[in-house]
């Protein structure tokens, strides 16, 4: 499944180089969101970031899950885990897909080892975006449930 996401990534970047795509505008973001259940158990997700403004900008993004607490009894719990990531955005008039790495604090089966890939798309109207996005080690190291959330942005 990761493998997929991660081919879908790469196809649409390949896709659209050279489309002559708008610079995006630079920006502070500040993200609210959630993220898909796991064991019946969401968690709360927040993110702040910077865009660069420039044709392919790039994404700078701090960010955390709230842990959900023991998920599973052979497996542990999932605590609260804080990220830092840097992506690279292909940008439409108001849509943008997004591909990175990131590293997170937390070691555990929810997302395993502390280098993860963060993939993206999102749709931005004025000050307001929408995004969906994925983090996980597309299966590197060890079991990896990823995360994949939804998050709700304002952009200053």
């Amino acid at each position: 499944m990761a493998t997929r996401a991660l081919a879908f990534t790469v196809a649409a970047f390949v896709a659209m180089i050279g489309t002559g795509m708008p610079a995006a505008r630079a920006g502070v973001e500040v993200g609210l969101g959630v993220d898909d259940r796991i064991n019946g158990r969401t968690a709360g997700v927040a993110m702040l970031g910077y865009v660069t403004e420039q044709r392919y900008p790039w994404e700078f993004a701090v960010g955390g899950f709230s842990g959900r607490g023991m998920l599973d009894p052979l497996r542990g719990d999932a605590p609260t885990n804080y990220f830092a990531a840097i992506s690279k955005r292909l940008s439409g008039e108001h849509w943008f897909v997004s591909g990175g790495v990131a590293c997170n604090t937390v070691d555990d089966w929810v997302l395993s080892g502390h280098l993860q890939f963060l993939t993206s798309a999102g749709f931005r109207l004025d000050r307001w975006t929408l995004s969906v996005r994925h983090m996980s080690n597309a299966g590197i190291r060890g079991t990896n449930h990823g995360e994949t959330f939804a998050l709700v942005e304002y952009v200053f």
